[in-house]
């Protein structure tokens, strides 16, 4: 899991001078990390001296706090106007949320450049109109899932535990048929996933309503689901096991040089990375129960996260050469699964230099067969197949083919090649990286 030193001692109280809500009464993952780290400052105050901090691997070497805004107003002030995300009112998103980041005591979404849809304090610096816009401009469309799949889908949506083991027992695919994995390798993971799920069902006590360690989820049911989806990729693998984001390793050794001692990435429970390669798509954090997404837990992660993925969203930038149009056409993913319960974030740019980070519906695999459970479960499948759909999409984009290799063009590449530096009159899109998360 990420490790945060600061995050990873806070714990959210029900200190009334600290319950600051919104309408609903309830604060987003930004706003709670926020209250939880002024609890952290409160107990080291009352540390003993020879009191220490757990060690982390996570930006060790961050500047202190105040250096923060210096790093913020840094990157504010290298944004050209003509660059900005300005809205039909005439305002800059870009000017609002610095107007805004830089009077934060701590560390916030917003000192990375990415604009949380969920933040409610957030939202509150716009108008209702801007806000309409900034939600819904050049939104990416969630990918459907194609119709003789998801009918395929429905065929094991049964509340006969009988008539599932059945249906795992014999194969899916006519006789007359030959299995093509390019074509019927999402087909079997359906299948592979409901006879596992069946192995559970049938059981006198289902272990699906049972407590477990956090391992337990990940090798009998995550990896199943979620692991075994992304495999059918073949381009883009799963790397389990507290991997460290490569995409966050750069971005912290962009300035390192020969005497400087290279730092490690964010470690996650999950890494989305290209096969053979460095390129890195999304990230999964895990943990073994789900207590409510206002739990610590679930508050840090949902924090941490994000970072991560906006990472991986600058280093895809730079792998398309930081195309305007094909950075628009980015999107990094992220999946946190605690116990039975998921939710998967997504990321993209939508304009200007911020990017947008939305947090989808919390999902769950059923625990039994009755209807509700049923369609729990099938609710997730289709989340985990959409967050499939997008990371192709994402790979598409950043090995695109060039679609004429004629002899012509290939000997234009070669002429050109080591002849002239690049022509700073192409535009590009350099998205500012993630701030380092400061030490007290």
């Amino acid at each position: 899991m990420l490790r945060d030193e600061e995050a990873d001692k806070a714990e959210v109280l029900s200190d009334s001078s600290d319950s600051e809500s919104d309408d609903n009464g309830s604060l987003s993952p930004c706003e709670a990390i926020v209250k939880a780290r002024k609890t952290s400052a409160r107990k080291r105050l009352n540390r003993g001296p020879h009191e220490k901090e757990d060690d982390d691997d996570e930006d060790q070497d961050a500047p202190p706090n105040h250096s923060l805004w210096a790093l913020f107003n840094l990157s504010f002030g290298e944004m050209r106007s003509d660059e900005k995300w300005t809205l039909k009112s005439g305002r800059a998103v870009e000017d609002i949320m610095f107007a805004y980041g830089v009077k934060l005591e701590e560390e916030s979404l917003v000192h990375s450049w990415i604009l949380d849809l969920s933040d409610t304090r957030l939202q509150g610096l716009f108008t209702r109109e801007e806000w309409e816009e900034i939600r819904t401009h050049n939104m990416p469309k969630i990918p459907q899932i194609p119709k003789e799949l998801a009918m395929h889908m429905v065929s094991y949506a049964t509340v006969d535990v009988q008539v599932l083991r059945e249906m795992v027992l014999r194969s899916w695919l006519d006789p007359d048929v030959e299995y093509d994995p390019a074509k019927h390798g999402v087909f079997q993971y359906i299948h592979v996933v409901y006879e596992r799920l069946c192995t559970l069902y049938e059981q006198g006590t289902s272990p699906l309503e049972e407590h477990h360690l956090e391992n337990w989820y990940n090798v009998n049911v995550w990896s199943v689901i979620l692991d075994r989806c992304f495999e059918q990729l073949g381009a883009v693998v799963c790397i389990r096991g507290e991997s460290c984001s490569i995409a966050s390793s750069e971005r912290k050794n962009e300035k390192r040089t020969l005497g400087i001692r290279k730092k490690i990435g964010r470690r996650g429970d999950g890494i989305f990375r290209e096969r053979n390669g460095k390129n890195e798509f999304g990230i999964i954090e895990a943990a073994k129960e789900f207590d409510g997404n206002t739990s610590t837990k679930w508050l840090k992660e949902s924090f941490k996260t994000p970072k991560v993925m906006h990472d991986m969203l600058v280093q895809l930038a730079r792998a398309v050469k930081n195309d305007p149009s094909s950075v628009r056409q980015l999107r990094t993913v992220g999946w946190l699964h605690f116990g039975l319960y998921a939710q998967m974030l997504e990321m993209d740019c939508a304009n200007g230099r911020v990017c947008r980070l939305v947090r989808r519906k919390v999902h769950h695999v059923g625990q039994g067969m009755n209807p509700g459970e049923i369609a729990a479960t099938l609710a997730l499948l289709t989340a985990v197949l959409q967050s499939r759909y997008i990371t192709e999409e994402v790979y598409n984009v950043i090995k695109k083919i060039p679609e004429d290799l004629n002899e012509e063009s290939l000997l234009n590449i070669i002429n050109k090649t080591g002849s002239s530096l690049e022509s700073p009159k192409r535009k590009t899109l350099s998205l500012p990286p993630s701030t380092l998360t400061p030490k007290k």
